[in-house]
């Protein structure tokens, strides 16, 4: 699963694994908690992220119930690869920040994200630098479902999602890749404007990584305006999408009261910008500078039968490449990570997570495109994979030695070595060739952070992965 690694690498781990150990112990002295403890481990961290994403394909009450023997609901998986209080243990004590390093209440610019920033940060960086969209990009806004007290919570009434944390997205409209983001915490007062509306600003902040490489960009009536379109197409960047009647500039002649049937169109221009107002069921305004006054025909029904109806293909193209947002929201929400709670952060930390996964699936599906799973086969393979080295340690119980947990752990790098000697895990599977004896294939690639000689390959990676690696 090297495509969600690069999203979250193990410097995301190390941080996590720190501060989450941090939180424990500050909680536990404010406490004078003396309950059992043990430091959480780096391959208990990935285990636990493992876990919730399995949670969020095997969908249960409580999660009492994923560690439960009843018959109706018994997932033994659970059970092996992490005790069910040890994961509530690391529920209750994960962090990414340090708290005490929280910014004061009173600061009127303090980051209203700060225990999430860190990720944040991560994900607009690398989403950025490992992918390039297709030439079509949607923006729209996306919602982080919660209902809790908080200052900057959203009410979106047209959305599936009505309550909850607001999020700007900037997406691939073809794939659905989330390539740029902002959590919207309400009015910033530090941050620089424009002096036309926050839907532009908006809009230029999304995109302008991408200005002038000829994209198109897709915006419905909450950002389109003249103004802007005019300037992304100084920047060499296309815009199409529906429009208000009383945005600044706007003809007035286009609103005249006149009766118009279903499908009729009128057309202005002004040099590059072409504003068309469609009749449907409703008064429709689109605004572009894609195209000029071209109709096509599409399908309506109307009363019991079907009839072709005239479209200006600036709808077509519009209704074809705005749902960029929509698709990233649906590709998240299948098998969502987020749980319950009443820790904001918490539902943003879950929705950066999905946010990877979904981000690395179609950077998976690009790279390769002969073995394809779905969704839910790419998120199982996450989870086993997040989750063997645990389940490996489980399966044999004790204190492991430190020479285990050293070479299951860290980098590590294949030479060339000078001497000939036998793979370490060869000398341990039995060649067919000799009936019964073990094989004696003779090396000189070598681990010298392990100091043992390996194949190039499987060899290799099973040594470094597996616990018991002579039975593999």
């Amino acid at each position: 699963m090297d495509c969600f690694h690069l999203f979250l690498s193990e410097d995301f781990y190390d941080q996590l694994l720190i501060e989450t150990n941090r939180y424990a112990n500050q909680q536990r002295q404010l406490n004078h908690d003396n309950s059992p403890w043990n430091p959480v481990s780096k391959e208990e961290i990935k285990a636990f992220i493992g876990l919730v994403i399995a949670m969020g394909i095997v969908s249960l009450p409580s999660i009492n119930d994923y560690w439960s023997t009843e018959p109706m609901h018994c997932h033994s998986w659970f059970r092996l690869v992490m005790p069910r209080d040890r994961f509530r243990q690391i529920l209750r004590y994960i962090h990414v920040v340090d708290y005490t390093t929280a910014p004061s209440c009173s600061d009127p610019q303090r980051d209203k994200l700060w225990k999430v920033r860190p990720l944040i940060n991560c994900l607009e960086k690398v989403s950025k630098e490992l992918y390039s969209p297709n030439k079509q990009l949607s923006i729209d806004e996306s919602m982080i479902g919660t209902k809790c007290r908080l200052s900057f919570i959203q009410y979106l009434p047209k959305k599936p999602t009505k309550w909850g944390i607001k999020v700007w997205a900037c997406c691939d409209a073809i794939t659905g890749y989330i390539y740029s983001f902002e959590v919207y915490t309400g009015a910033d007062k530090s941050a620089p404007k424009s002096d036309h509306g926050q839907g532009y600003d908006v809009v230029m902040k999304l995109v302008s990584p991408l200005l002038g490489k000829g994209y198109t960009v897709y915006t419905d009536n909450f950002y389109s305006s003249p103004q802007l379109f005019q300037d992304l197409l100084d920047s060499k960047t296309k815009a199409s999408g529906t429009v208000r009647k009383n945005r600044k500039h706007f003809p007035k002649n286009l609103d005249v009261l006149s009766k118009m049937n279903r499908g009729d169109c009128k057309f202005l221009h002004c040099d590059n910008l072409t504003i068309c107002r469609w009749f449907d069921n409703r008064d429709v305004f689109c605004l572009s500078t894609c195209f000029t006054n071209s109709t096509a025909t599409i399908r309506r029904r109307v009363g019991k039968e079907a009839k072709d109806v005239a479209c200006p293909n600036i709808v077509v193209d519009y209704n074809k490449h705005m749902g960029g947002v929509d698709l990233a929201d649906q590709a998240m929400c299948y098998y969502s990570m987020g749980r319950k709670t009443m820790k904001w952060w918490r539902r943003v930390f879950w929705r950066l997570h999905d946010h990877a996964i979904t981000n690395a699936y179609v950077l998976y599906k690009a790279n390769y495109k002969d073995t394809i799973k779905r969704q839910k086969d790419f998120r199982m393979e996450l989870a086993y994979s997040l989750t063997t080295t645990a389940l490996e340690l489980r399966r044999h119980p004790g204190r492991p030695h430190t020479t285990i947990l050293s070479r299951l752990t860290g980098k590590h790098y294949i030479y060339r070595s000078s001497n000939l000697k036998r793979c370490t895990v060869c000398a341990y599977k039995k060649s067919s060739s000799r009936g019964t004896k073990y094989k004696d294939k003779k090396i000189k690639t070598w681990c010298p952070k392990c100091n043992v000689h390996l194949c190039v390959g499987k060899c290799f990676e099973a040594y470094h992965s597996r616990v018991n690696y002579k039975k593999f």
